[in-house]
Formats: structure tokens, sequence, C-alpha cells
């Protein structure tokens, strides 16, 4: 075992107090040797209880805290201040120093105190604060302008277009459309208008994309017997509100006798959701769990114009389970099969679902919530990759409204950001699609 390592002797001028308790003993020592005193050691110390008769040995013990202490040393003695020579007087102490600059290049010495402000001097510091202000405002546009430009070089680089085309690309990739559909569309018109006003730019680029938006018009009934139309998608893209609205329209408004088959029963409240808007539609619904009971609930509607099915949201990576629905489709015989996209996913995220979902037979495109994006670009980057057609558009949660037949013009105006999204409903003015 080591040897203890030996106690520090104790200062000459160390005291000891004793008190019941830390503060008493503490409180002597600030009256003895002054609030500045530091304590050197805190121990606990047994006595035997005073009055007691045998003293100790039957009255029990006391215990006091008793604190070694020294009174606080004197401050130091400051050194004494260099006596200054002439030439730190002329240019300073810090300029003589290694490595600072030669005398005729140190910084010159500060300016004297300002007077106490005047009025004058008041708006004049106002106007330097504005014009600080505006430098930085320039500087914040100058650095988003050379953001914007790097963007664009960074998707595709600028096209050899005219400063009136560059600046309908620039809105194109503002408008999240892909950077070399944006470019073709650009090009296009600088090849077939050359010579075109800016007005005329509009114009034959707002007929350039719709050119290249196809689309299939409404759900079309077949003559004798129901026709058969599914939706399928992503979950969470809007199915279900989407099949409700197609399913007032056909009953409010063409007057047709519409049923519905539920495939998405597990998920929570789905089933609930549609039996709600069914009953005050007079819609009757049924639960499929799996295809065997497709052709019983067939046979039960065949005096409807119409049959809806809804189905679950399956995962595009989720190979196995697109391919039950795919064959679940393919015994109802669907006429139609719709595929629902949310206008608000990354285009990457559209493709992948398109891609997906090739086995069920989609032909259509339905593309919902375009009132959750700020942009409308997703829709052209499609139509100009993929030979789909567009159905419907949506652009909102009400059952009764917010279902748009998809037309070729307006959702060009849209997608180049000419035209908000209310101007595409009869409701929204005199400016319609095609103003």
């Amino acid at each position: 075992m080591p040897d203890p390592l030996p106690t520090p002797p104790l200062p000459e001028d160390a005291r000891t107090f004793c008190g019941r308790t830390f503060a008493e003993a503490a409180t002597q020592m600030v009256k003895e040797l002054g609030k500045d005193a530091f304590v050197i050691e805190r121990r606990t110390k047994r006595v035997p209880k005073k009055g007691s008769l045998l003293s100790g040995k039957l009255g029990g013990e006391d215990e006091l805290v008793e604190l070694i202490a020294a009174p606080a040393p004197p401050p130091a003695p400051s050194a004494p201040r260099p006596k200054t020579t002439l030439l730190e007087k002329s240019y300073g102490r810090k300029a003589l120093e290694p490595g600072s600059p030669p005398p005729e290049f140190a910084d010159a010495p500060p300016p004297p105190a300002a007077p106490p402000p005047t009025i004058a001097r008041a708006a004049e510091a106002g106007l330097a604060s504005r014009f600080d202000q505006l430098g930085r405002q320039i500087r914040d546009e100058l650095r988003g302008e050379m953001q914007r430009f790097m963007a664009l070089q960074a998707r595709g680089g600028l096209p050899g277009v005219g400063p009136d085309l560059l600046d309908a690309y620039r809105r194109l990739i503002e408008n999240d459309v892909a950077a070399d559909i944006a470019r073709g569309l650009v090009e296009r018109v600088q090849t077939e208008r050359p010579d075109a006003s800016p007005e005329e730019i509009r114009d034959s680029l707002c007929a350039a994309v719709a050119r290249t938006i196809a689309t299939s018009g409404p759900i079309s009934l077949a003559d004798g017997r129901p026709t058969v139309v599914a939706l399928v998608g992503p979950a969470g893209v809007g199915k279900t509100t989407t099949l409700a609205k197609i399913a007032v329209d056909f009953v409010f408004h063409k007057k047709k006798r519409v049923a519905v088959l539920n495939e998405d029963i597990h998920r929570p409240g789905a089933e609930a959701q549609i039996r709600s808007w069914s009953h005050l539609l007079s819609i009757p619904v049924s639960s499929i769990e799996s295809s065997d009971r497709i052709p019983a609930e067939l046979a039960r509607y065949t005096d409807r114009d119409l049959i809806l099915i809804d189905t679950g949201g399956r995962s595009p990576r989720n190979a196995d389970a697109i391919r039950r629905l795919a064959d679940l489709l393919a015994v109802a015989g669907a006429d139609e099969v719709h595929l629902a996209l949310s206008s608000d996913a990354s285009e990457r995220c559209a493709f992948d679902a398109m891609e997906a979902f090739r086995p069920t037979g989609w032909s259509r495109l339905i593309l919902t919530k375009l009132d959750e994006t700020a942009t409308h670009g997703l829709l052209l980057s499609i139509a100009g990759r993929v030979a789909a057609r567009f159905s419907y558009v949506t652009d909102g949660a009400e059952y009764t409204e917010n279902l748009l037949p998809a037309e070729a013009s307006g959702l060009a105006r849209l997608a180049l950001g000419l035209v908000p999204l209310e101007a595409l409903h009869p409701r929204g003015g005199t400016e319609g699609p095609d103003a």
C-alpha cells in the first residue's frame, strides 16, 4: 500500500472556528477574519454533551462543525509602468512591436469623440442607415439572381434563345417544369416564331404546351350494360375523395345510377367514409375482400349505369401487392382504370408510381390536390415524357365540387403560371380556361 501524501502545513495566520452548524461557524469566521477569508478545511467534531452527570457515557455526544480558515492575502503590488520613449509618443507602442507595419503605414489614430448629436446629425445618421438597408437589399437580390442562374445551369443549361424567351424559360423552371422539357418548348417557339413579341411568345408557348397535354375527357358510359371504372394509386393521394366526387357528378349532374365496390377495407375509417356519403346519395356499397366475390357483386348491379371500384393505396415498391390488385381488376373486367397522383409529389415519385402501377392496366391519369401546391409544372413534366391522357383534376375536399374534366388549354395556362387555379372553375369569374 503506498504511503499517504504528506499533509501541507497550515498558514501561520490560520484560525479554527466551531459551531453547531456550518452557518454558525462561518459567521464567526467572517466576524473575525472578514468576508474575503477563505476556508482551508471543513470537518466534523464529536464532543460530549454538556450538562450530563456522566459526561458522555450515558448522555450522548454533540456533533460540531469545525472550520480552519485564513484571512485573504494582500493584493500583489502592480509592476511599475515602463517609461514612454519619444518614438512611442510619436507612433504608439503597438506600431513598434515586432511584426508590426512600419510607422508610416500604421493605423491612423482614432478620430476625436463626436460632438453631441443635433437634429442635422440625426437626419444624417438616418439617411446612412437607409443607404445601408438599400445596399443589403441590392446585395440580397443579386445573390438571389445568381443562385437562380446557377440553378438553371445545373438543371440543363440556358437555351440559345432571345431575352423574352429566356424569361419564359426561367418561369417554366420556377414552376417546376423539367429543364429538358422547358428547353424544348422555348426552342420550338424560337424556331416557329423567331421575331415574335412578348405577347406572341406567351400565346405561342401556351399553344405549344396545350399540344403537349393529352386529355381523355370524363368517364364515358357504355350502352346497355354497366361501365366498370377503378381508381388506383399510392396511399394518401385522395382516391376515395375523388371517387366520391365522380359519384356526385354522375348522380346529381348526369342523373345516372351508380354503385360502389369497396376494396379498401383495411384502412381505418375508409369504409365508414364511403358509406357516409353513399348513404346521402342513395348509392349501394359492397365490400370485396377478395376477387372471389366480384362476379356475384357485379351481378347484383346489372341495372346500374356506372360501377366504381375504390382500391386501397399500394406502395410503388410493393410489387406483390400491385400484382394482386391487377388480378382483382382483371376479374372485375374494368373498362377504365384511372391512376390518381397527387400534384404535390415530386417528379421522381410520380414517375415511379406510373411505372409501378403499369400491371393494373391504367390508361388515364387523375391529378389531385392542385390546391395544395404552389406550382403546377408536374403535369407538364408528365405530359412531356409519358404518353398518358389526363381525365380529371381536383383541387379541394368538397364532394359536390372541385372535380374538373382535364382540358388542355386551361391546364397549359395553369402550368405556365399565367392564371390562378380559380380560373379553371366556371365559378372563378368571367375569365375561363380559354380566355
